[in-house]
């Protein structure tokens, strides 16, 4: 990176650094000011391109620039931005949404991030069954909010958050050394809480895919036993598909298959293209038990505006239109077989795992802190953005980035990587 280039960046980071306090995951010592972009591209403040493998977390899953995404959103600002109201537009959201739903699932509540919907879910929970307690796993993240923060690993809150009515199970990463064995101990833990005559609970909630924790997919069959082990208790499955919903995993929804059991469905980040929406999914008949005593217990003052609305079903229409989902599991595969060739001869010692778009790039070798954080800039300065969860590169670049791009994504990761701890340690 020139000094031109950092200069224009770091003026502008400097900028925002005096006056905001914010939890954007940028793990760079020196991050890019991104100004613009198109596609899977992105520009900073002195005119560097990137490759954006990260896609603000998995949000932006049209890309950047889309062109009929913002004519979408042009529209709307310019007839209405919001009301409280029904509108014929949120009522064909509704239905759209719910036709290509898991089956069951027929009642959508909007929020404006998902961790208000992971909040909005466990009550809904709650209040239909009358009980309190809920089932979640180690790794998780389910958000930072007071209201959720009980649910999410304490690793990602830099720190625990107590709560007598949660219960931490094992979770069976595919990952692990002899996986098989690591979901019978999660299945048994998980039983064994469940018959605790004080546990009191009344749901399971639970990532499909692990995305914080590196993109990490369970041992086969974990959600099919999950979900047969809370059914025989009478438990609801709650599923956070906030990070795995809307095609990343080559599937509309992981939470499709009718055996995981799913009662409630978390949604949110890839929902909208990055626009602030977030939902969630339910059988009817919960969300009626649970509403009967709180007139507007599902209110949320954005969830649903119009806005939202327009941005949603831009996308949803555009990801069955163009057969989006189905291709982020064809190409997601092919790439991750390309990473892994290109990366089995460095001197990092790098796997690849993952499902679809939605891929973990696992360092084997054992860094510093200090040496992390040279290796993070390497790879900001061979031109790529990227997300990292521990020794774990996340990437999650949208559905529509093509072939030219992941090639020379991986030809700029190879290149990032081709160096050993000694070399980072003299940076």
């Amino acid at each position: 990176m020139t000094s031109k280039t950092a200069d224009a960046n770091q003026r502008v980071v400097a900028r925002e650094r005096r006056h905001l306090v914010h939890g954007l995951g940028v793990v760079t010592a020196r991050p890019p000011a991104i100004e613009h972009g198109t596609g899977s591209r992105l520009v900073d403040a002195a005119g560097r391109e990137y490759l954006d493998l990260f896609a603000g977390a998995g949000r932006c899953v049209l890309g950047h620039g889309d062109p009929g995404f913002a004519a979408a959103l042009a529209d709307q600002a310019g007839r209405l931005a919001v009301t409280r109201h029904p509108s014929v537009s949120r009522a064909a959201f509704g239905e759209a949404l719910t036709a290509v739903a898991p089956e069951g699932l027929t009642h959508l509540s909007m929020f404006s991030t998902g961790a208000e919907a992971v909040d909005a879910a466990v009550r809904i929970a709650r209040e239909a069954t009358g009980r309190r307690g809920v089932v979640v796993f180690d790794g998780s993240f389910h958000g930072r909010t007071s209201g959720v923060a009980g649910l999410t690993d304490g690793r990602w809150l830099g720190g625990g958050s107590a709560d007598p009515e949660v219960h931490r199970c094992p979770f069976p990463s595919l990952l692990d050394d002899a996986p098989a064995d690591r979901l019978a101990e999660a299945l048994d833990a998980v039983a064994e809480v469940l018959r605790q005559p004080g546990a009191d609970v009344a749901a399971v909630l639970v990532e499909p895919v692990q995305g914080t924790n590196g993109n990490q997919p369970p041992a086969p069959a974990f959600l099919s036993g999950l979900a047969a082990v809370a059914k025989a208790h009478g438990v609801l499955v709650i599923a956070d598909e906030v990070l795995t919903g809307f095609g990343r995993t080559g599937r509309l929804f992981v939470s499709e298959d009718a055996d995981h059991g799913v009662d409630l469905m978390v949604i949110g980040k890839g929902m909208a293209n990055g626009f602030p929406v977030a939902g969630v999914l339910a059988r009817s008949e919960l969300v009626e038990q649970a509403s009967r005593r709180y007139p507007g217990f599902l209110s949320s003052t954005y969830g649903g505006n119009p806005l939202a609305v327009a941005a949603g079903s831009y996308v949803l229409d555009t990801l069955l239109r163009q057969g989006l989902v189905e291709r982020a599991g064809r190409f997601g595969a092919a790439w991750a077989e390309r990473l892994r060739s290109g990366l089995a001869d460095g001197p990092l010692d790098v796997t690849v795992h993952g499902v679809g778009l939605m891929l973990g790039i696992e360092v084997g070798a054992d860094l510093s802190g200090l040496q992390w954080a040279a290796l993070d800039q390497r790879i900001t300065d061979h031109g790529l953005l990227v997300g990292r969860s521990g020794r774990i590169l996340r990437v999650n670049p949208a559905l529509t980035i093509d072939e030219s791009e992941a090639k020379e994504a991986a030809d700029r990761l190879a290149a990032a990587l081709a160096v050993d701890g000694s070399e980072l340690e003299d940076r």
